[in-house]
């Protein structure tokens, strides 16, 4: 009986591993691979389980399907959050270093006195929100003072949509908000240029209606111009089918690096950078480069903060 259960785990485990490889067929492939690197733990403890029940070749199988899901989720770099060195003086004078802090405020969040206090004391020059809910409308005023300019994109319902503060002057002709808020897009001024920034909230590749988003939003993306940066919460992981789609259509680079950032209410934030899953997602071009990311303990959400240090003009290491 036990080696029936072992062959059992085993097979789901490989399958829900390999499925997770064609996102591209259909979208419930792209959820499984939300879980690769669950997949692989799972793998990495039933070959342990193998050696103790001495069943040859299996432990050796399992574990090169455990280090193939290890290998694909990046798992060497979800300990620790990216932090690639500082710029040197030399750099920062052939460009302009700014801070993006980007945040899944959670719409019920009860913590929002909390919430406000933290996003003043990152004193970042761009701050990235996701479901701005109507509970949260007198507490996101405070941050008028500090950032002059903002953007709301707007959902329908009590959730929310998402908004974009900024210490830099923004223009609105370019201004765009996808269906139920899935991305919103605005231009801030810098050195004399403008940057376009993205706020992102998709939904699930499945059973939620993501790709479809992605669909809908297409032509935006391809619109583009040469400097942008997106951020925000793609539902999607970072190596999903999703992710790559969006990056595709905008001509974007993918930033990899800083582990998990939600996981289950029922669970404490501070096991999401290793246990949780990578949906909140950052995406460049031109001459905007994030040269280090980190997350931030979470505040009342499922979601972690991620603050960006961004280089735009010059050359990150």
């Amino acid at each position: 009986m036990i080696r029936i259960l072992f062959l059992l785990a085993s097979l789901g485990l490989i399958a829900g591993l390999a499925l997770g490889f064609f996102g591209f067929v259909h979208p419930a492939f792209d959820t499984f691979a939300h879980f690769r690197w669950h997949f692989a733990l799972g793998l990495l403890a039933v070959a342990i389980i193998g050696l103790l029940l001495r069943i040859r070749r299996a432990p050796l199988i399992l574990l090169i399907f455990a280090a193939l899901g290890v290998w694909q989720s990046s798992a060497n770099n979800r300990i620790e959050s990216h932090t690639g060195p500082d710029i040197g003086p030399a750099a920062e004078t052939a460009g302009t270093r700014f801070r993006l802090l980007q945040f899944n405020l959670r719409f019920d969040n009860p913590r929002r006195r909390e919430v406000i206090d933290f996003i003043l004391g990152t004193d970042a020059d761009i701050v990235m929100l996701n479901e701005t809910s109507r509970l949260w409308e007198d507490a996101l005023k405070e941050l008028d003072e500090r950032y002059p300019q903002s953007f709301h994109c707007p959902e329908w319902n009590l959730i929310g949509g998402s908004m974009i503060f900024s210490k830099f002057p923004m223009r609105g002709s370019k201004d765009y908000c996808g269906p139920y808020a899935a991305m919103g897009f605005t231009e801030v001024g810098i050195d004399g240029e403008w940057v376009e920034l993205g706020v992102v909230h998709l939904r699930w590749p499945w059973p939620a209606s993501g790709p479809r988003q992605i669909e809908e939003v297409k032509p935006r993306l391809e619109t583009l111009g040469g400097h942008a940066i997106l951020a925000g919460d793609f539902n999607a992981a970072t190596w999903s089918h999703s992710v790559a789609q969006v990056a595709e259509y905008g001509n974007l680079q993918i930033e990899r690096g800083f582990g998990g950032t939600w996981i289950y209410k029922w669970f404490p934030g501070s096991l999401a950078p290793l246990l949780g899953l990578p949906i909140d997602n950052i995406l460049s071009k031109g001459r905007v480069s994030v040269y280090r990311a980190e997350t931030l303990p979470a505040i009342g959400s499922d979601h972690l903060p991620i603050l960006s240090h961004v280089l735009f003009g010059g050359r990150a290491p």
